[in-house]
């Protein structure tokens, strides 16, 4: 099956498709793979131990949202850069946007690693899931320059029409994370949670290497690095990670104000986080899918014509959810309450997304 897709000379509508399916596959399976230490936390320690994890998600979901943004930034330099034709150029953004996400990312550990007890007390941690969020997040940090990395080489993927591999990469780290989670947990406990995590996500970007090697879509060269370059993707990542970020956010604001309240709230409003993240994950691979599109077609200077799809999802999610609930908490009582947030909460964002577009 062929992974590159012609944008320019193409048909519109198969381009797009192409993109976006395999992106919205890989969004379920980073959406499995997130779900997998819940899954597994509340099922096997109980409700104190899903607390934490739940008091340490904010977290998670920023990093993961400044990776994303700052990544789909420099995706659109490099998008139009191969639209263009121009390899020199193409190969002097890789080098330069290669090495600005190694000394960010690092940056990025050593400051959280460094100011993680103040953080988790600005997010009014509780006392009883504080040591257990201080280890989880201790462990998760040191895998963010491979998490950062792995989205980093996605975007780069992204640019040379080529999505089909981060599902790939996706359903290898989620069946790693699947398997290593229960064994790590029987072990160690909590913290095996965590370390079952990070050597996944190390193993999938080491998968991600050995395919790049493989296919040889670039040659990248420390030479090739331009300082002239890194400014123009710090203009490009600000608005995309600021853009991402809105959502986390606005998730560690209220994860701040649960935490006010009894390890019971936090475990709850931890499902009902991991829930409606199931209802919105379709919105994104159809705008993502369409970036590279279009920055090829205008770079190339080609008409881009217009074309709507949609990518339909089966299923009311409100009537799914009192099923998921129940497997992610081991106790019943809670699931009513829990399902009458989730529908109410999809309806108001149903109105929004259909009506105000958002």
């Amino acid at each position: 099956m062929p992974t590159k897709i012609d944008f320019i000379g193409g048909n519109t509508k198969r381009c797009l498709m192409a993109m976006a399916l395999p992106m919205l596959a890989a969004m379920f399976l980073n959406m499995m793979y997130n779900l997998v230490d819940s899954l597994w936390i509340g099922n096997l320690l109980g409700e104190t131990a899903y607390a934490a994890l739940t008091n340490s998600t904010p977290i998670i979901l920023i990093l993961t949202s400044v990776a994303m943004g700052a990544t789909n930034g420099v995706s659109i330099l490099i998008s139009q850069a191969i639209g263009a034709k121009d390899k020199k150029k193409t190969e002097s953004l890789i080098s330069t946007s290669f090495c600005v996400a190694v000394i960010f990312s690092l940056l990025v550990t050593v400051l959280l690693e460094a100011f993680l007890p103040g953080i988790l007390k600005v997010l009014n941690t509780p006392a009883e899931t504080y040591d257990m969020a201080y280890s989880y997040l201790a462990i998760y940090i040191l895998g963010y320059l491979a998490v950062y990395l792995y989205l980093y080489f996605t975007a780069v993927l992204r640019s040379f029409g080529n999505s089909m591999f981060q599902a790939v990469a996706m359903l290898v780290s989620t069946i790693l994370n699947a398997i290593l989670d229960p064994i790590f947990i029987h072990f160690i406990g909590f913290h095996g949670a965590a370390i079952a995590t990070l050597l996944s996500q190390v193993i999938c970007l080491a998968f991600m290497l050995i395919y790049l090697k493989k296919k040889k879509l670039f040659a990248f060269k420390i030479s090739a690095f331009d300082k002239n370059d890194v400014l123009p993707l710090i203009q490009k990542a600000i608005p995309s990670v600021i853009q991402q970020s809105i959502p986390a956010i606005s998730t560690t604001f209220l994860t701040a104000l649960v935490s006010t309240y009894s390890v019971t709230a936090i475990a709850a409003y931890g499902v009902t986080g991991k829930l409606e993240t199931i209802l919105f994950y379709p919105k994104a691979p159809r705008s993502t899918g369409f970036h590279p599109f279009s920055l090829h077609s205008l770079s190339g200077h080609t008409n881009l014509s217009e074309s709507r799809f949609s990518l339909p999802v089966p299923g009311s999610p409100t009537r799914l959810a009192p099923p998921r609930i129940r497997a992610l908490t081991s106790k019943p009582g809670k699931a009513n309450k829990i399902n009458k947030y989730i529908c109410s909460s999809y309806n108001l964002r149903f109105i929004l997304l259909k009506y105000y577009k958002i």
